[in-house]
């Protein structure tokens, strides 16, 4: 029988929080697909793999025993005991226990961002040009005590805090030439389009500071971006921002000047007409809807109509600065 030894909930019985249940407001989590999540398991021998996310990229590590993978190419690999795979989300892999096997797996679908850039990206950007083979690195003794010691935590941002400490170690015992060639399916961001926007883009980011950082012309990614997300860059970026007061607001840690900064925002009086026009209430009044139920009375129909409306929202001066219609 399959043992599971991964993510049990820590949460003393609550149900699922809509935001991050520590308050943070930078994990972006929306009570949904963790950006990042470690899983553990032992498999007896013949056991298939399951609980991998489907709409995620992959890391399977293999600590102990003998793994098959079949990709969606039918393509077969043997993992063997102290070595790691990566899977692309495009992927949809057929992993089963040759023997009795011990796994440790991320599913991850965010991108890693260091001091504002990408940092798959900047492999790219820096000259570095992969050679294509088959995505698997030997595990290191550092990277293994890592993901032993992962805890069993329901935080979304306690699972991105390890992804990144992952990463770190990966860039210090693998070579950029390695990384690459691991990595090779998602380095540039046209290959992992969204996961790049969500990851990289900034509250007080323009259109084209986005476009910039994709490295593709505003029009080709006004293209895609419709193609990905259904809706404009503008309507986009005015929801994230929604989003993000929300999650300020229900952390109850943030004054109106900081908020406002974080938001992109000149100021505080633009603070108040951006949550006036956004959800026709007075900053006080969100914050006791929040409270009381964890949502707004009008989510329901207000989140249908700024997609439905292109034109709905009508910026004052000196919110216009940072979000431009696309």
């Amino acid at each position: 029988m399959m043992k599971r030894t991964d993510l049990i909930s820590q949460n003393n019985g609550r149900e699922n929080p809509t935001f991050c249940p520590v308050g943070c407001p930078v994990c972006r989590y929306d009570g949904g697909l963790y950006p990042a999540r470690f899983h553990s398991v032992e498999l007896p021998g013949n056991a298939e793999l399951l609980g991998i996310e489907r709409k995620a990229n992959h890391i399977v590590f293999l600590l102990e025993g003998t793994l098959h993978i079949r990709t969606q190419e039918n393509e077969h690999h043997y993992l063997n005991s102290g070595q790691c795979m990566f899977l692309p989300r495009t992927q949809y892999p057929d992993i089963r226990a040759i023997a009795p096997s011990r796994v440790v797996w991320l599913d991850f679908s965010n991108r890693i961002v260091l001091g504002g850039q990408d940092a798959l990206a900047s492999t790219v950007l820096s000259g570095i040009h992969p050679a294509e083979g088959i995505p698997i690195l030997s595990v290191t003794p550092q990277i293994e005590r890592l993901l032993t010691e992962v805890q069993a935590l329901e935080i979304p941002c306690y699972h991105m805090l390890k992804q990144y400490e992952l990463f770190f170690l990966m860039k210090a015992f693998y070579a950029d030439g390695e990384l690459g060639c691991f990595f090779n399916a998602v380095l540039r961001p046209i290959h992992d389009f969204r996961a790049f926007v969500e990851s990289n883009y900034a509250n007080d980011d323009t259109l084209e500071d986005i476009a910039r950082k994709t490295n593709l012309s505003k029009s080709y990614f006004i293209k895609r971006f419709k193609e990905s997300f259904g809706v404009s860059v503008h309507q986009w970026l005015v929801k994230q921002k929604e989003e993000q007061l929300k999650k300020m607001l229900a952390a109850g840690k943030y004054d109106t000047e900081e908020m406002a900064r974080l938001l992109g925002l000149r100021s505080r009086k633009g603070l108040y007409q951006f949550c006036r026009q956004r959800f026709r209430c007075s900053m006080t009044e969100l914050k006791e809807r929040l409270t009381d139920t964890g949502t707004t009375d009008e989510d329901s129909g207000r989140k249908d109509n700024i997609y439905a409306k292109k034109n709905n929202f009508n910026p004052p001066p000196y919110f216009e600065a940072t979000v431009k219609n696309s």
